[in-house]
């Protein structure tokens, strides 16, 4: 699934996830039969399981008053999917299979990032987003690659900080993957990712540099190899690196804030007249013509802010329990991430994620969302311990 995703435009189709949760689901019958069956099998519990059961109780409602019954319940299949593969990872990942999982999705990040840059530079045919100006990969849309990039970027830089005493050639391979992500990160022309992703490495640096004991010489690598990566663009594409540094917005841009301000307008008129349990979930596009502004012209699927969507989707109750369960996970993260530099990479690819979803929908972007399940099943896991520390 977490190769199968990306490649297949991000999931953003609803048949390919339908498909994608076709192969995950026996896989997590077959854990809950064993937990079921075996007397020595023990579920192992998590810090905001109750947290997750009370906004499953509220989807259940938003389903259940849905305006669009069929559709709300995909869609609460597809959240009951993401939700079994976080307990079946938390479960039965042990150390040297997370440390392989993870490690295969720097692989994928960067297999994705070099398919990118060959089609930016005019390599390879680009089937999917054609421009001249930013780079999406297999992606529809160039802003959702760079929301996948900004949680793979901070777990590569996790696993060339960690504590593992590997060859130099080792620690080079990772570096260049980092500089080829970065790179497509950069070009993809995303400024509401690079902000997002930019704000949550000033907060980790803040939070490193305040512990005690903390080596300054790992933050100083750090600034050195985000200073490495803007040099090799410059010299590769001069013009791209002109383009993103650009501070003066254009008029393309201007258009496209005003449309989301006035799709945000709208979807505040959705949430103001059903504000308890919502206009049921997946059926943002359909309520959302009965409140759509008259001056604006283009078809609005999604809201262009998760948080948003979610209230309007599911109401007040689903809105707060989602942020809950974000600030804990994030909280959680931080505390374990002080010690140990997978972790961190983590939970700074997820701060970054949550970040992102204020100014667009990376959270129904299903292969980028499965990342973060991934990352927030692994974070509440308990294994890094061993893993920031192996040797093999």
């Amino acid at each position: 699934m977490l190769l199968f995703l990306p490649i297949a435009r991000a999931g953003a189709r609803d048949w390919v996830m339908s498909l994608a949760m076709v192969f995950g689901a026996p896989l997590v019958f077959v854990w809950l039969l064993r937990a079921d069956n075996s007397k020595k099998y023990k579920f192992k519990r998590t810090s905001f399981d109750p947290e997750l059961f009370i906004f499953g109780i509220i989807v259940f409602l938003s389903f259940v008053f849905s305006i669009n019954k069929y559709r709300s319940l995909c869609v609460f299949l597809g959240l009951a999917g993401y939700i079994g593969i976080y307990y079946l990872l938390v479960d039965n990942f042990s150390r040297d299979m997370w440390r392989r999982l993870l490690g295969l999705i720097v692989f994928i990040g960067t297999g994705l990032s070099v398919y990118g840059l060959l089609q930016y530079f005019g390599c390879l045919p680009n089937f999917w987003w054609i421009s001249e100006k930013s780079l999406a990969s297999t992606y529809v849309n160039h802003n959702q690659f760079a929301g996948y990039l900004e949680l793979v970027i901070p777990l590569t830089l996790g696993f060339i900080f960690s504590n593992r005493k590997k060859a130099l050639g080792y620690k080079l391979v990772l570096i260049t993957a980092l500089v080829l992500m970065a790179s497509a990160f950069v070009l993809s022309q995303s400024r509401e990712a690079w902000l997002c992703l930019a704000a949550s490495l000033v907060v980790v640096g803040i939070l490193l540099l305040r512990r005690a004991g903390f080596s300054r010489r790992r933050i100083t690598l750090l600034f050195l190899l985000i200073v490495f990566v803007f040099v090799l663009i410059a010299f590769i594409s001069p013009k791209a690196l002109r383009q993103a540094g650009k501070i003066m917005i254009t008029e393309s841009e201007k258009e496209s804030f005003q449309d989301r301000w006035k799709i945000w307008q709208g979807s505040i008129s959705m949430i103001k007249d059903k504000p308890l349990f919502g206009w049921g979930l997946g059926t943002f596009a359909q309520g959302f013509l009965r409140f759509k502004p008259k001056d604006l012209e283009k078809k609005a699927d999604f809201a262009h802010n998760d948080y948003i969507q979610v209230a309007a989707e599911s109401g007040i109750f689903g809105l707060i329990a989602m942020l809950w369960i974000l600030v804990f996970l994030l909280r959680e993260g931080f505390a374990k991430g002080k010690s140990y530099p997978f972790v961190l990479g983590c939970v700074t690819g997820n701060l970054s994620f949550c970040l992102h979803g204020f100014l667009d929908f990376n959270f129904y972007i299903p292969a980028n969302m499965f990342l973060f399940i991934v990352y927030s099943a692994f974070i509440m896991s308990g294994e890094f311990n061993d893993i920031s520390k192996s040797n093999t």
